[in-house]
This record gives C-alpha cells, sequence and structure tokens, in this order.
C-alpha cells in the first residue's frame, strides 16, 4: 500500500468515528425516570437494547484502531513494533496489510456517516432541551417545524439509520473487518453476526416507535399535532 493512501484513511477512519460518537452522545442530560413513558412493548423493546448499543459503539471503535494500527506499522515495515502489530491482527494466509485500502465502498460509508451526524446534530439545535434519547413529553413541551423538522416528521431517526448504513459500508471491502480473516473464525463470525443482528435491532425499534411518539403528540396537540414533528428524541441509549 502506498504510504500516502494509509496516511490518508487513517483520518478518515478517526473522522468516522467523531461522526458516530457525535451522532449517538445525547445532547442533554437523561431525563428522570419518571417522566420517561413506556407505554407497551416496543419501547421497552428499544430500552433493552441499551448495553448492546453500548457494544455496537465499542467494537466498532476497537475495530477502527486495529486498522489504524496496521496502517500506522507501514511507515516503518521493518520495526520490531510493526512485525508485532502484524503477526497479532492478520491472521488469514491471504491477508496483506496492502489489502486495507480507501475503496468505493468505505468513501460512501463515511459520506453516510458524515450525513447522518448532520442530520442528527441539526435536530439537537432544533429541538434544543426538548431532545431526549427516552420518549417522554415535557409540560410546556411544544411543537417544532424548523430545521429537518420542516421537512420531514423524524429526521433524527432518518440521520441515526444512515449512520448504521454507513457502518456496514465501511467494512464491506479493504477494511481490517473484512480482509484479516475475522469472519473465518467462529468467535469472529459470532461477533460480526452479533453487531448485524443488533443493530438492526436498533433500525427496528426506530420504525416501531414513531407510531407511538405519533399518537402522542395527537394527544397533546390534537389533529394538527399528526402534520408536525414529534419533539423526543432518538432512543435511550448511545447506540454509536
Amino acid at each position: 500500500m502506498p504510504l500516502s493512501i494509509a496516511l490518508l484513511k487513517i483520518p478518515l477512519i478517526i473522522i468516522d468515528a467523531l461522526w458516530m460518537c457525535l451522532s449517538g452522545t445525547p445532547p442533554n442530560p437523561p431525563r428522570p425516570l419518571k417522566e420517561h413513558i413506556i407505554p407497551n412493548w416496543r419501547e421497552r423493546f428499544l430500552r433493552s437494547l441499551g448495553w448492546p448499543g453500548k457494544m455496537l459503539r465499542t467494537t466498532y471503535y476497537l475495530a477502527g484502531v486495529i486498522e489504524i494500527l496496521l496502517l500506522l506499522s507501514t511507515i516503518n515495515p521493518t520495526h520490531p513494533i510493526s512485525h508485532l502489530i502484524a503477526s497479532t491482527f492478520i491472521w488469514g494466509t491471504r491477508m496483506t496489510i496492502s489489502r486495507l485500502a480507501i475503496t468505493p465502498t468505505f468513501i460512501i460509508g463515511n459520506l453516510l456517516t458524515c450525513l447522518g451526524a448532520l442530520i442528527r446534530l441539526s435536530c439537537y439545535r432544533s429541538l434544543g432541551r426538548l431532545f431526549s434519547f427516552e420518549l417522554s413529553l415535557l409540560s410546556d413541551h411544544r411543537l417544532v417545524n424548523t430545521g429537518p423538522y420542516g421537512i420531514v416528521r423524524h429526521p433524527s431517526y432518518t440521520g441515526m439509520t444512515l449512520g448504521i448504513l454507513g457502518a456496514y459500508f465501511n467494512h464491506i471491502q479493504g477494511s481490517w473487518v473484512s480482509e484479516s480473516g475475522l469472519a473465518k473464525c467462529f468467535a469472529g463470525e459470532m461477533l460480526i453476526l452479533l453487531w448485524v443482528t443488533f443493530s438492526l435491532a436498533v433500525i427496528v425499534s426506530l420504525v416501531l416507535r414513531i407510531p407511538i411518539e405519533d399518537d402522542l403528540l395527537k394527544q397533546r396537540f390534537g389533529q394538527f399535532g399528526q402534520t408536525k414533528v414529534p419533539a423526543s428524541g432518538l432512543i435511550p441509549m448511545a447506540v454509536y
């Protein structure tokens, strides 16, 4: 791998992780438990994804750190530390560091992650203190139809979904996850399966929550509220 490519991919991995962190970090302190609305199994299912969500974020960052270490080892490939890094994290017989490349799918993944994060941050700014990861309505709650909420009713969910899709694309080809031989060992297969399962569960939970939020707004603001946007946040956890 040309050194210039390696050094270019490292900041892209870091920026991608930063976008994920920003879009998954609550902009406001958690609401008191007494203010949480848990109307049915859908919300309980969503809340149950708290620890799996942390696992998703942790493993995603860890994979990025390992890939950065491998890319850094190309700066001085003959150094003993470089040999140690390569021997520790390259398992497949066909795997070489040169296979860690900036691929079209990696670029698409980065763009999706960036777009999703920007949408999420715009939602944080538009809702201000009304945005929470918990399903709740404040006593002085109001409808918001500015920023991204003037276009669609659930833009924060759109942003999160784009971020998850971006994470998939980032590791389809040319990443440590796809090229290291991780998917060919049992533990790696199980880890990847869990990651995919939990991330899909997050997307499903967002879809399940939408009608709940719409019903709450209808009860608070009447039929007019259905044409506006729910001013609650995303989910009761930091997924990314």
